[in-house]
């Protein structure tokens, strides 16, 4: 986990261990600034973080990478804009595709960064603001944006959006059926609304196959691979907002974040065979939103 908020911004790079909560594992040296929502990926054995808000500069547009043999962050290619509260996916390994807010676009532009460049991606077609998005296979990845309810599927290879979820008229296809887009539908038809900054991620449920889970203001969402189409979650979902999603396996880990009133150190899960979140025992060590998160390796990290 990097940085955070709790009406201070935070340079903090903590490890958490999800397999034993006795076992605590050494945090890392911190970040280069205070940073708040920036977003991460794990790429060529290295953490990069690139993205978010620090008090001391406002909207960043600075990444790093941080290599685990030496405990050191190098500074990187910037991204093309600064983006406060981006999100962003690993695509085929190696592509880093990055969206999100933009002050001077409102979250139109995208990038796509390997092996040390960056190019522009695909525009979203109406822009987003502090989504939270998923790489369904080598070929598709999945944009929710809460702000407005509007949930996008990118053709990889087109490098196209291909998909408004959130519209109901027309045909295209996504490999996994045809699905209707176009026209702008009643809001609560499709995705209902989560409010800003959601967070998401990608399941397996035998009996249902792949879904993409949107949760946020204690609602959960889910949407349907196979059928193209969403539903209510009708799970009990606790009532968090600006935290940080870690895509596991087969399901994902909803990391801090706030309620209206205080600050969150805790970790959820979500039971992709029962459908319902379960509280970890691990905390996080001191509530706040908006961290950077991401899974790494066993290997990389002490733990004792």
């Amino acid at each position: 986990m990097v940085g955070g908020y709790d009406g201070t911004y935070y340079p903090n790079v903590e490890v958490v261990n999800l397999d034993d909560t006795d076992v605590a594992c050494a945090p890392l040296i911190d970040y280069p600034t205070t940073i708040w929502y920036p977003t991460l990926a794990m790429t060529d054995g290295k953490l990069r973080s690139c993205g978010g808000r620090s008090y001391e500069a406002g909207a960043m547009a600075g990444c790093y990478e941080f290599d685990f043999p030496t405990d050191t962050w190098t500074r990187t290619l910037d991204l093309a804009e600064p983006r406060d509260s981006p999100s962003s996916s690993v695509v085929r390994k190696d592509l880093w595709f990055i969206s999100g807010t933009v002050a001077s676009t409102g979250g139109v532009s995208t990038e796509i960064r390997s092996n040390g460049n960056s190019v522009a991606g695909p525009p979203v077609p109406d822009g987003v603001y502090a989504p939270c998005q998923v790489t369904l296979n080598d070929t598709h990845v999945f944009l929710a944006d809460g702000y407005n309810g509007y949930t996008y599927i990118l053709n990889w290879d087109e490098e196209s959006w291909e998909i408004q979820v959130y519209f109901n008229v027309g045909l295209c296809t996504l490999g996994y059926a045809t699905l209707p887009i176009a026209t702008h539908f009643p809001f609560k038809e499709n995705m209902l609304y989560t409010g800003s900054w959601p967070s998401c991620g990608l399941i397996q449920n035998p009996d249902n196959g792949a879904e993409v889970v949107v949760a946020g203001y204690g609602q959960t969402q889910i949407f349907n691979l196979r059928s193209l189409s969403w539903r209510d979650g009708l799970v009990e979902t606790p009532y968090f907002y600006a935290a940080r999603e870690a895509q596991l396996l087969d399901t994902f880990l909803v990391v801090g974040g706030r309620t209206s009133s205080i600050y969150l150190d805790t970790i959820y899960e979500f039971d992709n065979l029962n459908y319902r979140w379960i509280l970890r025992d691990q905390r996080l060590s001191f509530p706040r939103e908006g961290a950077g998160v991401v899974p790494v390796p066993d290997d990389v990290v002490t733990c004792i």
